[in-house]
């Protein structure tokens, strides 16, 4: 794609942009990318951090993954998902702190981590969970890959890092 076929408002933008992101070694000047951003672009999103975000959630959904692992109490039914969205809108400092005393799960906030991804974007496989632990009359376990979370908010939340570090939770 030659950007200089782009309309002039969207290489304006491009030109001046400054590039957010904390992957590192990402080369964002590609033609891929380029293209992602024109597509994000067109669709209205103005805000150059949302944009350029959409853009590597689409073209490197593997980037700053956090896996979560939900099972009933009888184990019966076992479940994986990605706790990532909960890192990047509704994490809260304490939240983060009580998933590292607990050992990252089997507490309320690791509980609560599911139920926000499933809101935000109902799953089957969560709703597979609920229905047969509602059934069984059980509950259930949910675990969130800490070494995974602890790198993510290391690129993106170094303020909580510095926090549990404080505290001595790490």
């Amino acid at each position: 794609m030659n950007i200089e076929k782009l309309p002039k408002e969207f290489r304006d933008w491009y030109e001046a942009k400054t590039c957010p992101t904390t992957l590192a070694n990402l080369q964002l000047e590609s033609e891929t990318f380029v293209y992602a951003l024109w597509e994000n672009w067109k669709d209205g999103l103005r805000d150059k951090q949302r944009i350029i975000q959409k853009s590597l959630e689409v073209f490197f959904p593997w980037a700053e993954s956090i896996k979560g692992t939900a099972y009933s109490d009888d184990k019966r039914v076992n479940i994986t998902f990605d706790a990532t969205p909960w890192f990047r809108s509704a994490a809260k400092a304490w939240d983060i702190e009580c998933l590292v005393e607990s050992g990252w799960g089997v507490c309320c906030v690791a509980d609560d981590v599911l139920g926000h991804i499933h809101t935000q974007k109902p799953n089957q496989d969560i709703k597979d969970l609920y229905t047969y632990c509602a059934v069984g009359d059980m509950g259930y376990q949910v675990m969130i890959d800490g070494e995974a979370a602890l790198e993510y908010l290391q690129l993106n939340n170094p303020v909580v890092i510095v926090m549990l570090k404080e505290k001595n939770l790490l």
